[in-house]
């Protein structure tokens, strides 16, 4: 997948796309608040981003949710 695809995949599942950056490596977390708090999870490192299926990242984010 592709930067934007997971950002469209993430807004249409109410998530926000964060970048986080730890040393010289990039990671993407998706987070929302629930019941007034911010809620994160980590979703792949951008290295990998290629490698992350549409299918895998709803499962990720509907887990969550449930």
């Amino acid at each position: 997948m592709t930067e934007q695809e997971v950002r469209e995949t993430m807004k249409l599942y109410g998530w926000s796309f964060l970048r986080r950056e730890r040393g010289s490596k990039s990671y993407i977390y998706a987070a929302r608040k629930e019941q007034g708090k911010r809620k994160e999870i980590y979703i792949i490192s951008f290295t990998k981003l290629t490698h992350l299926t549409l299918v895998r990242l709803v499962e990720k984010l509907a887990r969550i949710t449930a």
